[in-house]
């Protein structure tokens, strides 16, 4: 999946896309990689706050997976929705590297 044209316009104001649904951006001065290299946080969300988008479009649940940047509660990182979960997702594999390396250096001893 990934971006297409954007479909404006909803007949209903419950199917509108929202960058952040509960609206809790924690950094809105993040800088989101999706639609260009300098969109911040702040913006990404004033854009989906002023523009009617579908919230079962590929648009919303491609920025909706990116919110989590912007520390915004969601299913975003792969489903880590607590900080604490974002930085076990971070670490693992570094840790699974520093422990391959260790076992490599055990079987060639």
């Amino acid at each position: 999946d990934g971006l297409n044209a954007l479909d404006f316009g909803v007949d209903n104001d419950a199917d509108k896309c929202h960058f952040c649904p509960k609206y809790d951006i924690k950094y809105p001065d993040r800088l989101v990689p999706v639609f260009g290299a300098n969109i911040t946080c702040w913006q990404m969300q004033e854009f989906y706050e002023s523009v009617d988008i579908d919230k079962n479009s590929q648009n919303c649940a491609l920025a909706q997976k990116m919110n989590f940047i912007c520390g915004c509660d969601g299913t975003g990182y792969a489903g880590a929705n607590t900080e604490a979960k974002q930085a076990v997702l971070a670490w693992l594999p570094r840790m699974m590297a520093i422990l391959s390396i260790f076992v490599c250096f055990l079987v060639d001893y």
